[in-house]
């Protein structure tokens, strides 16, 4: 397991666009985003085909240079993803390994990332953040959530273990209205639903479930024996239909036989909820007898607490609690 440095007020942190291209289609929020990671005493730069406005970002050689002089850069200290999307598996075969471990640092990012947290930490061991995005989190009208802001800067800038990672008492239940900013709607949240009650630990691995399943069978699919498994579920038109189906995938494959621990996000429209409980249940191998807990702010949800992978997570009934720092120094 390899820490990146503790980000510091001042530090600067670039912004990637490894598969989207709407940074380059939503200036406006991009520059928000912007301010948002500025107010928290970061500066900011843009790597060269950040705002591309395409179906991807760029080409698959120009997402590649962006990540990687992003990290052979010494005056960067933290590479932030733009936004998800697809397109981010693309790269996995083409990126150079060595140059990111030998210049480890803060990555975050969700959603389609989920690929490049799996690739990273398979072949580096470096610590990464499955953590908000600039667009859709930092850039949120008029400002970040409070809880968003602090649990990103409590994973990546106390370097202290992030600690318990709460059921918070309200979530947003509106989606990102791209031509009309406002401040979304928050509800009261439903209790978390503690599917199976027990207790485990081990470092904590996952993301988005979809991308996950994409990876099975690949160099790079995510190793989950003994292993705390994080899943979150993309917003609509994905379905839980699709849900059970993936999840069907990971424990063919053998990925749900020997976890330490499944924690599963809130899925964005909690109407969804009791249809994401059934599949759960479906899905888990019944001879199996670790902890499985639905109902944590992350992922494809907002506020998002952001989880740093590669640690030793606990898992105990619905305490969920990381109890190891994810970056080291100053």
């Amino acid at each position: 397991m390899v820490l990146p440095p503790t980000l510091l007020s001042g530090d600067l942190v670039a912004i990637v666009s490894p598969s989207s291209g709407l940074a380059g289609r939503h200036l406006a929020r991009l520059s928000a985003g912007r301010r948002a990671l500025e107010r928290m005493g970061f500066r900011t730069k843009l790597m060269p085909h950040t705002a591309a406005s395409s179906t991807h970002a760029a080409t698959i050689r120009d997402r590649v240079t962006d990540l990687e002089q992003a990290f052979a850069d010494d005056e960067v200290s933290g590479v932030l993803c733009a936004i998800g999307g697809r397109g981010a598996s693309q790269l996995l075969n083409e990126l150079d390994y060595d140059l990111i471990r030998s210049h480890p640092k803060v990555f975050c990012g969700y959603s389609d990332a989920t690929a490049l947290h799996a690739a990273i930490g398979r072949e580096t061991g470096l610590v990464t953040f499955y953590g908000p995005s600039v667009l859709m989190e930092f850039g949120d009208h008029p400002r970040p959530f409070a809880e968003t802001e602090s649990g990103f800067l409590r994973s990546v800038a106390s370097g202290q273990p992030v600690g318990e990672v709460p059921a918070l008492p309200d979530i947003v239940v509106e989606g990102t209205d791209w031509d009309n900013p406002h401040e979304r709607r928050r509800e009261p949240a439903p209790k978390s639903r503690l599917i199976r009650d027990g207790r485990g630990r081990g470092p904590m691995v996952g993301g988005c479930l979809p991308v996950l399943t994409s990876l099975m069978g690949t160099p790079w699919q995510v190793e989950t024996d003994h292993r705390l498994l994080i899943l979150d579920t993309p917003q609509l038109p994905y379905s839980i239909s699709v849900a059970l189906e993936n999840l069907w995938q990971l424990r063919n494959a053998g990925a749900l036989q020997h976890l330490s621990g499944l924690v599963v996000a809130w899925p964005f429209a909690l109407d969804q909820l009791d249809d994401l409980e059934a599949a759960l249940l479906n899905a888990v191998p019944k001879d199996t007898d670790y902890p499985v807990l639905l109902g944590r702010p992350f992922g494809h949800t907002s506020p998002f607490m952001t989880l740093p992978l590669g640690v030793d997570a606990i898992l105990d009934g619905t305490y969920f609690s990381v109890e190891q720092p994810a970056t080291k120094g100053p």
